[in-house]
């Protein structure tokens, strides 16, 4: 399970402890104990929510086509921005709350601290899923190391367990590379997970993988092959 949302705990964790079955739930640290949404969650659907046309930080302007719907420019506009400093984002962020006041808690919250250490104890993994939510290919290098080691030195601080499992935010082919792989060895991690439609061999090595992605109407049989 990636970023961290709150269902994660209140669904998927007591059914997986019914069932017995173990998992992985991997977080971005910046968003555990935030009380929101990940940031391109809440950015998407405010330009929707709102119809934006547009958004203007004075630093980053990006602007909707004539005949391009609220929902093409709100995952164009998600695009861009999952390349930029964070401060950029920030101040998007800021401007879309302006333009489209009130929460936004239909795209959910994330599981607070407690919540995660509670889940760990229980034997599940706690993965990274980097801090901020970005793609990591697509930021200076010395950016996406950072948040490689820093997000797994803070969970293992929170949960007194080490943090063995890495997931690429995105974790499409523009996502990552074989730099960053190699990053994520290097920090300590055992695996590495990509968001690529696949089956894993291990021929093909038993350290970055592919997965099977799964939404609300995937039938089962798809999953098992």
């Amino acid at each position: 399970f990636d970023d961290g949302y709150s269902d994660n705990y209140s669904t998927a964790f007591p059914l997986l402890k019914r069932m017995g079955l173990p998992a992985i739930f991997s977080v971005s640290t910046a968003y555990i104990s935030a009380d929101g949404p990940l940031w391109d969650s809440e950015v998407i659907a405010r330009i929707i929510r709102g119809n934006i046309c547009r958004i203007n930080t004075g630093g980053f302007l990006i602007e909707r086509g004539r005949a391009e719907s609220a929902r093409s420019f709100a995952f164009r506009a998600f695009d861009e921005l999952k390349s930029k400093d964070f401060a950029v984002i920030r101040k998007a962020l800021e401007f879309l709350r302006e333009k489209v006041p009130g929460p936004c808690a239909e795209e959910g919250r994330c599981m607070t601290w407690d919540q995660v250490k509670e889940i760990s104890d229980a034997g599940m993994e706690i993965g990274s899923h980097a801090v901020t939510h970005r793609s990591l290919a697509r930021i200076p290098f010395e950016e996406a190391a950072s948040e490689v080691n820093a997000s797994k030195a803070e969970i293992e601080k929170r949960t007194g367990r080490r943090c063995a499992h890495f997931a690429f935010p995105f974790g499409s082919a523009r996502d990552y590379n074989a730099g960053l792989v190699e990053c994520v060895r290097n920090a300590g991690y055992g695996t590495c997970l990509l968001n690529i439609h696949g089956y894993n061999r291990m021929s093909a090595g038993a350290f970055a993988f592919k997965r099977n992605i799964m939404e609300e109407d995937t039938d089962v049989r798809f999953i098992l092959g």
